[in-house]
């Protein structure tokens, strides 16, 4: 998992130098990848001096995912507004760049590069592609899955109202749930299978396949946590809008009328001999 998570981040990094797509830049799937990739990083074993700087696999590993998670939270830091959060962006990225050294001994030089390219537009447009389908990528790393992600909501910002678009977004968010397992992937491609579904019209004849994918969702979300939203329990929805946690207890108000004539009798299903 830590090659594939260091791939992520990597990935992420070079879509925004290539593209200057800053809102997969600031994505939080971003940060999570890299809370996730550090703790994974081998302890590599004590350095010995031998007149110059070798590194074994396990500090290149190391070295490769500081340098990493470092670049990417310094680019963050630089499209975030001045203030208190852009502040600890900076400073968590230097952190962890300083960790690195001095493996790498062209660092300054790499962090004079990141804000030149924060303020300089970017080469060229990103591409506007048609969506990614979810099926095409079963099974493959985070690091083509955020590809797709990105792909898909640029051409998402690109035609709004294609609520297409929108559900093959939330199946890809659904899809990098199932290789992360974070609550908060699954929860965004809620909010976005939600948001096709408001923009598919009742005589769409796509919006019973949507309505399934978005059963498929909640479901996988109550077997993991217990409950379809975040932040909330479970609940029992019934036809007339009130779950059974929403039913009143205690006594009834309505008094309850006596049966007027006598209950009706049930059939004999003894065997008659």
């Amino acid at each position: 998992m830590f090659v594939e998570l260091l791939n992520a981040v990597q990935r992420r990094f070079n879509r925004w130098v290539e593209t200057r797509d800053v809102e997969d830049l600031l994505d939080p799937a971003g940060i999570r990848d890299v809370e996730a990739l550090l703790p994974l990083a081998p302890t590599p074993p004590p350095r010995r001096r031998l007149g110059f700087l070798r590194l074994n696999p396990q500090r290149e590993a190391t070295v490769a995912a500081l340098q990493a998670a470092g670049m990417l939270r310094y680019a963050r830091g630089l499209h975030i507004p001045a203030g208190p959060s852009r502040d600890a962006e900076l400073t968590a990225a230097t952190d962890l760049l300083n960790a690195a050294l001095p493996a790498l001994s062209d660092l300054p030089d790499d962090v004079q590069e990141l804000t030149r390219l924060a303020g300089s537009p970017p080469p060229s447009a990103p591409p506007v592609s048609g969506p990614v389908s979810s099926i095409l990528l079963a099974g493959a790393p985070l690091g083509q899955i955020g590809d797709a992600i990105a792909a898909t909501r640029r051409y998402v910002a690109a035609h709004p109202d294609d609520p297409s678009a929108r559900m093959a977004l939330a199946e890809l968010q659904d899809l990098r749930f199932r290789r992360t397992g974070e609550l908060a992937d699954i929860d965004e491609a809620l909010a976005c299978a939600r948001d096709a579904l408001d923009r598919t019209q009742d005589t769409d004849a796509k919006r019973a396949n949507r309505l399934t994918t978005l059963g498929s969702m909640l479901q996988m979300r109550f077997a993991v946590t217990g409950t379809g939203r975040p932040g909330r329990r479970h609940r029992l929805h019934h036809p007339g809008g009130r779950g059974r946690r929403d039913r009143p207890r205690g006594p009834v108000d309505v008094p309850v009328q006596p049966r007027a004539g006598p209950y009706p009798r049930l059939p004999d299903r003894r065997r008659r001999r």
